[in-house]
């Protein structure tokens, strides 16, 4: 993944989860350079190769969904913040 489409996907995130907290809330992203193993990557299905990579977690700590929501939280482009 290059760098423009990192910054874009991480803007992304960002300005989805401020509109997902309209009553406030906390958008925590950190980082970490990581060396993969090739006994890591054995027996789990990521398609990730052995070597220096760097992980980025991603929490957000607020009202949470809704539970008219929560069947379908893993549907892409589901609408949950007022237009």
């Amino acid at each position: 993944m290059g760098r423009a489409l990192l910054e874009c996907a991480l803007l992304n995130l960002v300005v989805n989860a401020r509109g997902a907290m309209p009553r406030g809330g906390a958008l925590i992203i950190e980082t970490a350079n990581i060396d993969v193993t090739a006994d890591f990557i054995a027996g789990r299905a990521e398609m990730l190769a052995p070597g220096r990579h760097v992980m980025i977690a991603v929490t957000g700590i607020s009202e949470g969904v809704g539970q008219e929501h929560l069947g379908r939280i893993f549907e892409p482009f589901l609408p949950t913040c007022p237009p």
